[in-house]
């Protein structure tokens, strides 16, 4: 059986990106591993702990100056009750509204909103 494990961000500043998902999207502290050897560290975020649940890894490589985001990436995507709440929280957080909240014509009527993350990645929010 395969199974989803996380999706890894390359940040460039692990306490800032981890502050900004940890205070804006509730996600929790689970580990972090520092490699001096290979100069880099990692941190894992998720709602849980457990070895099913899925995280945000966060890396951080201690030498590199900048990184192509490319344009292959989407966005990733949580629900949350108060968007107007978490577009305050986002922007409190380095983070920015991209788009505010409201009805995409895509969303099955539901209000969606889009941000960025301090290192520009997109998160899409969807009303609970």
């Amino acid at each position: 059986m395969i199974k989803y494990l996380h999706t890894m961000f390359r940040v460039y500043d692990l306490d800032k990106s981890t502050n900004f998902y940890t205070k804006v999207f509730g996600l929790k502290f689970v580990r972090r591993n520092d490699f001096p050897e290979k100069k880099y560290s990692l941190v894992f975020l998720g709602h849980g702990t457990k070895e099913e649940d899925i995280f945000l890894e966060l890396t951080y490589n201690w030498k590199t100056k900048k990184y192509d985001l490319g344009n292959g990436f989407g966005h990733i995507a949580f629900s949350a009750p108060d968007l107007d709440e978490i577009s305050r929280l986002v922007v409190e957080n380095y983070g920015s509204v991209r788009r505010k909240p409201g009805i995409l014509k895509t969303s099955k009527g539901k209000d969606v909103a889009f941000f960025e993350d301090p290192d520009n990645y997109v998160i899409e929010v969807i009303k609970q």
